[in-house]
């Protein structure tokens, strides 16, 4: 009887253990506000679309909200964000997609898309804001939306 208990005892603790040895691959999803130079910037939406019909590139599509508040008119655009799709190398906004940009009055808020041609099946991306095209000021960690 002792031996019976043991075995069950032994046997529950491997399955605890197989148990918490398995974890599964969560991807960052942040989306907080952040400010640059008195400038809030908000990711709205992420979506994903198929390009193609090879099956290697998908479309992503970001939404943003800009607010200045600054007392200066501030011009912001899509080609001031890049992407890192899975830590990957920098990648720019799509060719041929509309994206937005606008100067954006005091206490006036900009919305609008940018469109990335990235990987198919990427999991998650690093947005960068790199208002000089170099140095990243503000960056966000991002789930990607699997396509529809």
């Amino acid at each position: 009887m002792k031996r019976l208990t043991l075995g069950a005892l032994v046997l529950i603790a491997a399955m605890f253990i197989a148990a918490c040895g398995q974890t599964k691959d969560e991807v960052k999803d942040d989306r907080s506000a952040k400010t640059y130079q008195n400038i809030d910037f908000k990711v709205k939406h992420v979506t994903t679309t198929k390009k193609g019909n090879d099956g290697k590139k998908d479309l992503v599509r970001i939404e943003m909200a800009i607010e200045n508040n600054d007392v200066a008119e501030v011009g912001v655009g899509g080609g001031d964000f890049k992407v890192k799709p899975n830590g990957g190398k920098e990648m720019e906004v799509a060719p041929g997609t509309a994206n937005f940009g606008d100067m954006i009055k005091p206490g006036k808020i900009l919305t609008g898309k940018i469109t990335y041609e990235i990987p198919a099946n990427t999991k998650s991306l690093q947005l960068l804001y790199q208002p000089d095209g170099k140095k990243t000021e503000l960056s966000w960690e991002l789930a990607v939306p699997k396509n529809k």
